[in-house]
């Protein structure tokens, strides 16, 4: 008989010491133990004006990844603006609706503390925000239903506000709702990310005219590997989506919150913003902003869209995911105008300086699509 391993060998064998101290690392020590490659890195240009500072204040209390926080302030933002501004593409209106799909690993990924941290600005900002928050996106007809319009001037349960700000904390159950046989999940979220009108022909015959509906999500990268089917890429569900990798910014074993007073003095910066920005109309590139977009962003946004590839699938709206973020920023910053506003790009969201906006947010699915689509043992990619 084999004499059993003493505890002492059972450790040298499991490299425990190691471990250990892996596990115990101060706060300047790399918190992404465990990744085939290392996420991608968010350029400080970025954390652009005020979603930018309420980014900044909140990240020593939280050890959520900064990305995270500031694409579900953006998605929130949009959301309780409402459909006043928008983007003019072609003959489609667009409105500034960003809706995040935030992949992380269970636990070490902190989805739920990035939406957390950026929603206590948009809860005490005493816009409202708390009032279009919902979650448990079932059916099309429930969502429907949620913002329908009124069926005559006496229907409680009709309404004309058309906002909406869906959390989805286990967005595989969506995935998996919107696979049933019959669902009209699918379709109508495709729908509203256009802003048009919802409907479906059934024996209530409801629908919600003009809707405005943002959708923050969080799923792991195994998750949706074992939810997604090809059918689902290429009917443009998933595109909607803009696709963020998050990760553990920091390891702080009690996190403190935001300061009281600085949570306070943003918020109301916020408000007065938001409140601004719901007069605006139509946001429009101006000269600059035109001849960049055209001489090298427009070609780069939408170079891989004949590309045959699952993660091209999910880049197939950069291009107007980029002029929403972009005007989304403008409109809270910009002050009600006579004429048609028009904005400057943001700085270039990106490793390379540039007056380019909103690249990274590419790069960001690019530079993990192996970890989002490939399976454990497919070789990553070298990171961008």
């Amino acid at each position: 008989m084999t004499n059993p391993l003493d505890a002492n060998t059972i450790l040298e064998n499991l490299d425990a010491h190691a471990t250990i101290t892996r596990l115990h690392r101060d706060q300047s020590g790399d918190p992404t133990l465990g990744l085939p490659v290392p996420p991608p890195a968010a350029d400080p240009a970025m954390f652009y004006g005020l979603p930018g500072e309420l980014v900044k204040a909140a990240d020593p209390s939280t050890e959520a990844d900064p990305v995270g926080v500031l694409v579900s302030a953006l998605s929130a933002c949009g959301a309780v603006i409402g459909p006043g501004p928008f983007v003019q593409i072609g003959n489609t209106r667009h409105p500034l609706l960003i809706w995040p799909l935030l992949f992380g690993r269970t636990g070490s990924g902190r989805k739920g503390q990035a939406t957390d941290t950026a929603e206590i600005f948009l809860n005490h900002a005493g816009i409202g925000y708390g009032d279009l928050c919902v979650t448990g996106l079932s059916s099309g007809e429930g969502l429907i239903e949620r913002i329908r319009d009124p069926d005559s001037p006496d229907d409680s349960g009709g309404t004309m506000d058309k906002r909406l700000s869906v959390t989805e904390p286990e967005f595989s159950t969506v995935m998996a709702r919107a696979k049933r046989e019959g669902s009209t999940l699918g379709t109508m979220l495709r729908q509203a990310w256009d802003g048009r009108t919802l409907a479906v022909l059934t024996r209530n015959a409801y629908r919600a005219t003009n809707p405005h509906i943002a959708i923050i999500g969080h799923i792991t990268p195994k998750e949706f590997r074992l939810r997604v089917a090809e059918a689902d890429m290429a009917g443009g569900s998933y595109n909607r989506f803009l696709p963020i990798y998050v990760e553990r910014s920091k390891r702080l074993p009690i996190p403190e919150g935001v300061a009281p007073d600085l949570l306070a003095s943003l918020s109301s910066k916020l408000h007065d913003a938001i409140k601004a920005a719901r007069q605006l109309k139509r946001l429009s590139l101006d000269e600059d902003a035109r001849a960049l977009w055209s001489a090298e962003l427009y070609e780069e946004f939408t170079a891989a869209d004949d590309e045959d590839h699952a993660w091209t699938e999910f880049t197939r709206r950069s291009a107007p995911y980029c002029l929403r973020i972009s005007a989304l920023y403008a409109a809270l910053m910009l002050a009600p105008t006579s004429p048609p506003p028009t904005w400057k790009p943001p700085p270039r969201w990106s490793a390379t300086p540039s007056p380019q906006p909103c690249s990274s947010w590419t790069s960001r699915c690019e530079t993990r699509r192996s970890t989002v689509f490939a399976a454990p043992s497919t070789k990553p990619p070298t990171p961008a």
